[in-house]
């Protein structure tokens, strides 16, 4: 989720000011939470500031990068380019990969894997 833009955070801390009503009544006025309204009041009071942080990056892969070069060799071995073998059996993936590992199933998104890879 992106952050408020600068303009609408000016307005708000603006309305808090010039005491245009409670942080509930500006909040509904500008269709924004009574607790962003609140922590914009905080964060300016203590920063200086109504800019928003910067973001926290997340959380970090569950794969590095040698692990997921080993795991997508791995499946190259097993998967030809194609959701089927010549034969007309499905490619392997374990069934639980994706809902089990949510880290293989990231993996495997926007690569050459297809949907059918996935499934049994």
């Amino acid at each position: 989720m992106r952050p408020y833009s600068m303009d609408l955070r000016e307005r708000v801390a603006a309305a808090i000011d010039a005491g245009e009503g409670s942080q509930r009544q500006v909040a509904k006025r500008f269709r924004v939470s009574v607790s962003f309204v609140t922590r914009l009041v905080q964060r300016r009071r203590d920063a200086g500031t109504l800019a928003p942080k910067p973001h926290g990056g997340g959380p970090r892969p569950a794969l590095g990068f040698p692990e997921r070069v080993r795991l997508a060799v791995r499946i190259a071995a097993r998967n030809p380019l194609g959701s089927r073998r010549a034969d007309g059996s499905r490619l392997w993936w374990p069934r639980f990969a994706a809902s089990e590992f949510p880290s293989l199933g990231r993996f495997s998104r926007g690569r050459a894997f297809s949907r059918q890879c996935l499934q049994w």
